[in-house]
């Protein structure tokens, strides 16, 4: 089940993040085995990678994932994205500066505010206005990829909040423990792989997202974020 609840300012002080029990996240891990081979076209970029990150962005801001916003509006930066787009994004806007990144973006967001589950056929067939029927399919791939990273992260902050004495509403211990302790293996195994794709120093990486994440609450929009096409870190 998930719970969809606003996020709200100040990290944990009333936990109020969209989060999910095992069996729920789970279930829609076993989605996306059953389209692995969108997941493949994904990864070797047979989907526009702009596109990608326009949908990753739109999905974590509706889901207020802080560890996914900062990888992918980063991302966004490398691939292409402008400045005023990335913000819109972060914003939970979509009137963005290209039609398709546009269409893409508030599909996204009207199936993450949904929680996901069938795909309603009017907003199916909106999207194939603009998508051939294998890139559509793709970009419900990608929201669907991006909803399982974030209910991670907040699993995380999740467990953070238990740390600091303020448990989730509703949840349970094992939820947390492992679906925020996925979460915090994803960081361990990420931040080395996109020092590398980044050109900087693991050790930069990790001080640009832990200072991103305790600010997102109050700058969503992290418009001073560090682009990713920089030189190599220090």
């Amino acid at each position: 089940m998930t719970r969809p609840e606003p996020p709200v300012a100040n990290h944990f002080h009333g936990f109020r993040k969209r989060t999910e029990d095992v069996s729920s996240w789970l279930r829609g891990w076993l989605w996306i085995v059953a389209h692995l081979h969108h997941v493949l076209a994904i990864v070797f970029h047979r989907l526009d990678p702009a596109l990608r990150e326009t949908v990753m962005i739109a999905v974590a801001q509706v889901n207020a994932c802080r560890w996914c916003s900062y990888a992918h509006q980063t991302w966004g930066r490398e691939v292409g994205l402008g400045e005023s787009d990335v913000a819109r994004l972060a914003q939970g806007e979509v009137a963005l500066s290209d039609a398709r990144l546009a269409a893409g973006a508030a599909y996204a967001r009207e199936r993450a505010e949904a929680g996901f589950g069938p795909v309603p056929a009017p907003l199916r067939a909106r999207l194939r206005t603009v998508f051939d029927e294998r890139d559509a399919t793709c970009v419900e791939v990608v929201a669907r990829l991006m909803h399982q990273g974030n209910m991670a992260g907040n699993g995380l902050d999740g467990l953070l909040s238990r740390w600091q004495g303020r448990p989730p509403p509703d949840s349970r211990l094992l939820d947390d423990l492992i679906i925020g302790g996925f979460g915090l293996f994803s960081i361990g195994v990420a931040v080395p792989i996109v020092s590398i794709v980044w050109w900087r120093s693991p050790r930069r990486v990790l001080s640009e997202l832990l200072d991103f994440v305790r600010n997102y609450e109050l700058h969503p929009d992290v418009s001073d974020a560090p682009a990713a096409s920089g030189a190599a870190g220090s």
